[in-house]
C-alpha cells in the first residue's frame, strides 16, 4: 500500500514541474551570424578655410578661414592674398566617434558650392590628401597628409543632394582611432599642371548657414 501511495505522490509531483516548465519560454539562443545594428554618427568640421602658397615654392604663406578654395590664382592680384596656390583644408574631431565595427563605413560628403574657371581649363579634377590634425587650421596644412585618391568635380552624384561627391574614409579613421588621433585633416588640391590658369572650386566648410540647404557644410558620416 505504502509503494502504491509513494508512486501516486510521485505522479503527482512530476506532473506539476512539467506545468510550471511550460509557462517558462525559453529564450532562443543567439545565431552566430547574426550581425549588430549599423551605428549612425555625423561631424561637421572644427576648422576649414584655404591655405596659399604664393610663390608657387610648395610651402603654404597665409590662411583664409572659412572658405574652402581649391585652384589657383583665384583670390586676387595683390601681393598679400595672391597670385598663387590655394588648397582646401577641413580638420574633423574624432572624439565622439564611436569604436567601428567590421560593418562600419565613414564616408566623407563633400558640397560642392560653386566654381570660377576661365575656359582654358579642361581638366577638372581635384586630389584629395589625408593626414593627422591638430584641431587647427595653420601654413602647415598646405603640405599635411598623404594621397587618397582624385575626383572629376563634374562628375556629381544627384542622388546626394544637396551634396555632391561621397568618398569612403574608413581606413583613414579606423587608422586615426587606433592610434588615439583625436582630429584628421582632409586637404584639396588642384591638378599643378593648371597653375598658369585662373579659376577655383568651392566647397562648404564651417562658414554658411543657409535654410535652402545649398550651402550645408560638409561632413563626416557613418553609414552602410
Amino acid at each position: 500500500m505504502l509503494t502504491l501511495v509513494n508512486r501516486y505522490l510521485g505522479v503527482i509531483l512530476l506532473s506539476l514541474l512539467l506545468s510550471a516548465n511550460a509557462g517558462v519560454s525559453q529564450a532562443a539562443p543567439a545565431r552566430a551570424d547574426q550581425k549588430p545594428a549599423p551605428q549612425t554618427w555625423s561631424a561637421y568640421p572644427v576648422t576649414a578655410g584655404t591655405v596659399t602658397d604664393v610663390n608657387f615654392d610648395g610651402t603654404g604663406d597665409w590662411v583664409l578661414g572659412q572658405a574652402v578654395l581649391v585652384g589657383f590664382n583665384c583670390i586676387g592680384q595683390t601681393s598679400n592674398t595672391g597670385p598663387g596656390e590655394q588648397r582646401g583644408v577641413e580638420v574633423f574631431d574624432l572624439s565622439t566617434a564611436p569604436k567601428l565595427t567590421g560593418q562600419d563605413r565613414v564616408m566623407l560628403v563633400l558640397n560642392s558650392t560653386g566654381t570660377r574657371i576661365n575656359n582654358n581649363i579642361a581638366d577638372h579634377h581635384v586630389t584629395l590628401y589625408v593626414g593627422q590634425g591638430d584641431g587647427t587650421l595653420d601654413l602647415a596644412d598646405f603640405s599635411a597628409g598623404r594621397l587618397a585618391l582624385s575626383f572629376d568635380m563634374f562628375n556629381v552624384d544627384p542622388s546626394l543632394s544637396p551634396y555632391d561627391f561621397q568618398f569612403d574614409v574608413t581606413q583613414t579613421v579606423r587608422r586615426a582611432l587606433r592610434h588615439h588621433n583625436r582630429y584628421v585633416t582632409f586637404v584639396l588640391r588642384p591638378d599643378p599642371a593648371l597653375k598658369a590658369e585662373v579659376g577655383c572650386f568651392f566647397f562648404s566648410g564651417t562658414g554658411f548657414s543657409d535654410p535652402s540647404g545649398q550651402f550645408v557644410p560638409d561632413k563626416l558620416v557613418i553609414g552602410k
